[in-house]
């Protein structure tokens, strides 16, 4: 989800304040890595994360856990979609696109994702949208 803010700040309106505007101004000038550390050290965003974690309604894995849950944004940008995935060293473009096709577009891509593994039925979407 901070990857999807963090692309779409022009887009997305933050409180001033708040430990994620406060968190993505710091780091705004750094490279992934040195957000990712940054991130890691955040002490309001960790506990903020740890208290909506625990409103959850299911239970969380212990640290020791091995889990393969992984995100990915998908984000129009200049008339281009993007897929934005944190293990790739940049955004990969998708093809053209717009704020009016923008969902028909990343629904085309969520079912190429299913479609890769049809029995799989671990998988949740997400939008961020705007508030009328």
């Amino acid at each position: 989800m901070i990857h999807a803010v963090a692309n779409n700040r022009d887009r997305v309106e933050l409180k001033d304040g708040s430990f994620l505007k406060k968190f993505l101004d710091e780091t705004v000038n750094k490279n992934p890595e040195e957000r990712a550390e940054a991130l890691e050290g955040d002490d309001g965003i960790c506990s903020t994360h740890d208290q909506v974690a625990q409103d959850g309604q299911t239970s969380a894995p212990e640290l020791e856990d091995k889990v393969d849950y992984h995100y990915v944004a998908f984000v129009e940008n200049g008339g281009y979609l993007f897929e934005l995935d944190g293990r790739k060293s940049s955004a990969i473009n998708l093809g053209k696109s717009s704020k009016d096709t923008f969902l028909c577009d990343a629904a085309r891509e969520c079912q190429e994702y299913m479609k890769r593994d049809p029995d799989n039925l671990n998988f949740v979407i997400v939008a961020l949208a705007a508030k009328d």
